[in-house]
């Protein structure tokens, strides 16, 4: 069976032959064979580097040669394979040295290697997640903005970013409060507007959160200097794409008030004052406070 091919959620016979030789090893000394491998391997004008190398696809001659794919499909597939990983990251002390210092290990390159490729699996978590948080300019409307759903986003967020998910749950969250329903800083609520920060960092047009924030805030009154704060943030729109989609709401409501007063009969004079409060309401005896 071809690497490409593999399923490793069945378990593999090469699995299966490590886990026998392994059982025979178990009663046996392994130091003999490793140091007749070594032997053999420095015979061979190799050492260990430039041999794992050659199997890793350092080779061309070694890429489709079957026993070399079967070799490394053995190491690749094993049991053993995140214990060796764990113990170049973190090699056990000597022997009778409780208290001594560790090897060296490989631990540097090791935190390289996890970096560089924990880039690589953020970014395509970000460009998966964009289309979530994605709104159009021209798409202002009551509908749009009450529609997100915090749950069903954070839902997706996690179905379409699960690593960036983790990383900013395990951060938002301490070892001592792993498991404890918070109402109070939600880890959840915290790690999709970290993201929907990031995105709308990232682009103008993954403002879908932003836009609902803004209005919320705007409707609650917040002052121009603190909303442009807010907004440096990057969690809200700007002031003044607020206060002008604000008003575009506004006298959309208005004309569809009206639109709805001319189809219903009335013996009344409706007076609709276009702010949000009117001195005329303190006197209801005057002619034009809709009476």
């Amino acid at each position: 069976m071809d690497e490409e091919e593999m399923d490793y959620n069945e378990i593999p016979i090469h699995v299966k032959r490590t886990r026998l030789l392994k059982s025979k090893l178990e009663a046996k000394q392994i130091l003999p064979r490793v140091l007749d491998i070594l032997n053999c391997i420095a015979s061979n004008g190799l050492d260990l580097p430039l041999f794992l190398d050659a199997i890793s696809w350092g080779s061309p001659e070694c890429h489709s040669d079957r026993t070399v794919q079967y070799a490394r499909t053995s190491l690749l597939a094993s049991d053993e394979l995140s214990d060796i990983l764990q113990r170049w990251y973190k090699p056990p002390r000597r022997a009778n040295d409780e208290k001594g210092s560790r090897p060296a290990g490989a631990r540097n390159t090791l935190r390289q290697f996890i970096t560089d490729s924990m880039m690589d699996i953020l970014d395509q978590d970000m460009r998966n997640s964009a289309p979530l948080f994605a709104s159009p300019s021209s798409e202002l409307s009551e509908k749009h903005l009450l529609g997100l759903d915090f749950q069903e986003l954070q839902r997706k967020v996690e179905e379409e970013a699960p690593t960036l998910w983790d990383i900013l749950n395990r951060c938002a969250t301490s070892p001592q409060q792993d498991g404890i329903v918070r109402k109070k800083n939600n880890p959840h609520l915290i790690a999709v507007s970290c993201i929907a920060q990031m995105q709308y960092s990232r682009s103008r047009h993954q403002n879908k959160f932003q836009k609902v924030w803004s209005m919320y805030f705007k409707a609650c009154g917040l002052s121009a200097r603190a909303f442009d704060a807010v907004h440096a943030l990057g969690l809200t729109m700007s002031h003044k794409w607020a206060a002008n989609a604000y008003g575009i709401l506004s006298d959309r409501a208005m004309k569809e008030a009206q639109e709805a007063g001319t189809s219903l009969p009335s013996n009344f004079h409706v007076f609709l004052p276009p702010t949000s409060m009117s001195a005329r309401l303190a006197y209801p005896s005057s002619s034009d406070a809709g009476w």
